[in-house]
């Protein structure tokens, strides 16, 4: 389910890399934390950080962020952002802030649905103008949309396409590991503190409420995430993944065949579905209809599969919002761990 991406490990400024894993590395680090306490830690900035910009924009007041490019100067307080990477778009939507441009095929109805993408991203990016794809960057029509700001983490951009965004407008390429990292960047370079710390806080009563409405469930179960691969093989999904970290942030525990240090394991033979003995709710990755994803469903149709416990307690859920990489996202998320909780059989 994680995407590597090529790294750098030794760029010298925060943040410190230049690529960072794709679909699923959700918010680890804030989760593993415990968001209620987490500290806003910013690349560092002039000028107001606390999200207070009334009359920036008016006065073209400008701040200095760190970038992997070095100091640049950014408006206080931007209105015309483009996002020249595929996941800020609804992270900047969280934050207040609608990009004018976007990469194209990502957050169009179809595409998604079919990656069970919250609606109201959809919509709120609806109008905004495609801008190509990170394989094709349409230099041209970023232009045209005259932003005072462009955002980028680089994936995909060779150091020719990043030298012209920078002609264009001021540039803030960044990038880190930890999709979390990235926002708080983020958040750090359009000024909007206030707004990521109440996405924190949100995030976290919002655990905390499901934890404690299922705190007898999650006491008296362990789980896992199982998927499945076309070499007739297994994955157990680690901790830190964004089933695994929204797991952890209402307080499951996990089999012992889970790393809850781990992203997605070793593969295992269809022999080891004996590790899975202790089990006592299994997820699996689900497509938005609840249908198993189609490297899984040979998994889920084993014989040795249906007969462990936490299948024949009907302790088996699909999971569809296991590609939730931002923290407006996985508060969406918890809300079908909560529906998952209330359904799981007493064994």
């Amino acid at each position: 389910m994680t995407i590597t991406r090529t790294t750098d490990p030794s760029r010298p400024s925060c943040p410190t890399r230049r690529g960072r894993r794709g679909t699923t590395r959700l918010l680890a680090t804030l989760f593993a934390a415990g968001v209620a306490g987490a500290v806003l830690t910013a690349c560092g900035s002039d000028g107001d950080s606390n999200g207070d910009t009334d009359g920036s924009a008016a006065s073209g007041e400008t701040r200095t962020v760190d970038t992997l490019r070095g100091e640049v100067e950014v408006p206080a307080d931007p209105q015309n952002v483009v996002a020249v990477d595929w996941q800020l778009p609804p992270v900047l939507v969280d934050l207040g802030i609608t990009p004018t441009g976007i990469y194209e095929g990502y957050y169009e109805q179809d595409a998604a649905a079919a990656r069970a993408v919250p609606e109201r991203y959809v919509d709120a990016l609806a109008d905004s103008t495609r801008i190509g794809n990170w394989d094709s960057i349409d230099v041209e029509t970023i232009s045209s949309l005259e932003p005072d700001l462009i955002v980028t983490t680089g994936v995909g951009l060779d150091d020719a396409q990043i030298d012209r965004l920078a002609d264009i407008a001021p540039l803030a390429h960044f990038s880190s590991e930890d999709d979390v990292e990235s926002q708080r960047q983020l958040t750090d370079i359009v000024n909007r503190s206030e707004e990521f710390d109440e996405l924190e806080q949100a995030f976290a009563d919002k655990a905390e409420t499901v934890a404690e409405e299922h705190a007898e469930v999650l006491s008296s179960s362990s789980w896992a995430s199982v998927s499945g691969s076309q070499d007739n093989t297994w994955f157990a999904e680690g901790g830190q993944t964004a089933t695994g970290s929204l797991l952890r942030a209402v307080g499951a525990e996990f089999s012992d065949v889970v790393d809850p240090d781990g992203w997605w394991g070793d593969p295992l033979s269809l022999e080891n579905l004996n590790l899975l003995d202790d089990a006592t709710v299994i997820l699996y990755p689900a497509q938005p209809s609840g249908e198993a994803t189609e490297n899984t469903r040979p998994l889920l149709e084993n014989t040795r599969f249906q007969a462990l416990p936490a299948v024949e307690a009907d302790n088996l859920f699909g999971f569809t919002q296991g590609g939730a990489s931002n923290i407006g996202w996985a508060i969406d998320a918890l809300d079908e761990i909560d529906d998952i909780l209330s359904q799981v059989s007493a064994t």
